[in-house]
């Protein structure tokens, strides 16, 4: 009977409780609604969308800054936090970071999740205040316990690249899977690069392709560009589809990918059907350059050098060259390198060449490498070396570079500083010969003039003029002007 009392107390004592909060709920006056925080909602869905909220301020802010600014001083978290991000990028307003900050910690101390973000990424990054990863990582924490997609994707990445906390494989895929049911579709991509490469789990061809369907579906520019290649080029479980491809890359384009622009530019040079055309391939080369793409650089200054889908421009060249140079790209310090070699657009000068191919040799640019044994051997801008001629063919060959593949087999052949032997120069020939003939599936004129000779001697692979002149044609009609002069000097020797 106690036992029934006691039980009938508690549940009328939890009863009474419940309907007290109930009560206090229903008589406390009700927060008005924040009417920044629907523009808060948009801006972060174009930033879902285009990778970032530029879009949405470029738009905006011209109107509406004076509305935030006046809302943040009303205490307004929505306000504060796009009123900081103004100040922070300046947008319609001198940019001001100092000032943007302070906005951000309003923001941050009213609760607002994407605020408090945003303070763990300058933390991380050591923007506008001292570099902290540990407070990084607990704003993260806190961030992504109000479920804020970006913060999990944080997690996710500190627990995979154990920079900011221990590494712990199992934790990155716990927050990687979180921030996708948040919504953040670079999390669905980041498992698809996962499951490829094997991080943390076995590889799987199966879940690589599902989860960069999922991030692709989720608007991640990245995933339809690496679908779209993978369409084009029949990987991954999927069979090639030109016009799935092509669908890919233009939205991803459209988003303002410059990935995707590179990737649009391969698309119009290497496909085989009638959709190849230079010309396009350098307007999207174009785009991508200028939207600072690092790769593209260096595609662009070899395009102006040869003349490819635009008028030959070395001065143009010499520009992307540098441009690309600037930022580390060794393929862009071997053309310098080139363009000072052979006087194109600048004067000769063999000791800015050979400097320029240094660099670019020390990145491991096996071509810079063949034309440093080059200089070396013929005492270009430097004094006759041998010794170090072949120390950076050879350095080219273990790259599988062919020019310098075919350069060792002369030396073979012939005994020039190495042992005669006709065997090893024979299997370089025909290595030389299975290396342009990858280099040709991308479309690559250089490659294949190259290999045009060696089927004009039967270097390495079996005698054939056909196929000869078939590969000059290509490489003519691709702009090159060696395969040009070759076609000219048969035609009138014939």
């Amino acid at each position: 009977m106690r036992w029934i009392i006691f039980i009938s107390l508690i549940h009328f004592i939890s009863t009474e409780s419940f309907l007290l909060a109930q009560s206090n709920a229903e008589s406390a006056p009700r927060p008005k609604k924040d009417v920044f925080e629907e523009e808060f909602k948009h801006s972060k869905e174009l930033q879902k969308t285009f990778g970032s909220s530029k879009k949405f301020f470029e738009e905006q802010a011209p109107e509406r800054i004076g509305q935030w600014k006046t809302g943040a001083e009303k205490e307004s978290p929505f306000a504060a936090y796009l009123f900081a991000c103004c100040l922070a990028e300046g947008y319609s307003i001198e940019k001001n970071p100092v000032k943007a900050l302070s906005y951000y910690r309003q923001a941050a101390k009213a609760g607002l999740p994407a605020a408090i973000y945003q303070l763990g990424w300058l933390y991380e990054e050591g923007r506008i205040v001292p570099k902290d990863v540990k407070e990084a990582f607990k704003l993260y924490s806190k961030a992504a316990a109000f479920d804020d997609p970006q913060a999990a994707y944080a997690l996710a990445i500190s627990y995979e690249n154990g920079v900011i906390v221990n590494k712990d494989l199992k934790l990155a895929f716990k927050w990687y899977y979180k921030a996708v049911e948040l919504g953040n579709p670079d999390a669905a991509y980041a498992l698809s690069i996962n499951f490829q490469n094997g991080v943390g789990t076995e590889k799987s061809e199966k879940d690589t392709l599902k989860w960069c369907k999922k991030a692709a579906e989720m608007g991640s520019s990245d995933a339809m560009t690496a679908l779209g290649l993978w369409y084009f080029l029949g990987k991954n479980g999927l069979h090639k589809d030109s016009r799935a491809a092509f669908q890919l890359l233009q939205k991803a384009c459209e988003i303002g990918n410059s990935n995707a622009m590179l990737n649009m530019a391969f698309f119009y040079f290497n496909n085989q059907d009638d959709s190849q055309n230079p010309q396009e391939a350098f307007k999207w080369l174009l785009k991508a350059g200028e939207a600072n793409n690092a790769e593209a650089f260096g595609r662009l200054g070899m395009f102006y050098a040869a003349g490819i889908g635009v008028e030959k421009n070395y001065r143009e060249a010499f520009s992307w060259f540098k441009k690309g140079a600037e930022v580390g790209q060794s393929k862009c310090m071997y053309g310098i390198g080139l363009l000072h070699a052979q006087g194109f657009g600048v004067e000769v000068d063999e000791k800015e060449a050979l400097k320029w191919f240094l660099r670019a040799a020390e990145r491991k640019e096996r071509k810079a490498m063949t034309w440093l044994a080059n200089f070396f051997e013929e005492g270009k801008g430097t004094d006759v070396d041998d010794r170090e001629a072949l120390r950076w063919l050879k350095k080219a060959v273990e790259l599988n570079e062919p020019d310098a593949m075919n350069q060792l087999a002369i030396r073979y052949e012939h005994g020039l500083g190495v042992e005669k032997n006709r065997e090893e120069a024979l299997k370089l020939r025909r290595g030389a010969a299975e290396q342009y003939k990858l280099e040709i599936k991308n479309n690559e004129p250089e490659s294949m003039t190259s290999l045009g000779k060696m089927y004009m001697e039967g270097w390495g692979v079996e005698k054939d003029e056909k196929e000869a002149l078939s590969l000059f044609r290509k490489a003519a009609n691709l702009g090159y002007d060696e395969a040009k002069t070759i076609l000219q000097f048969f035609n009138q020797n014939r």
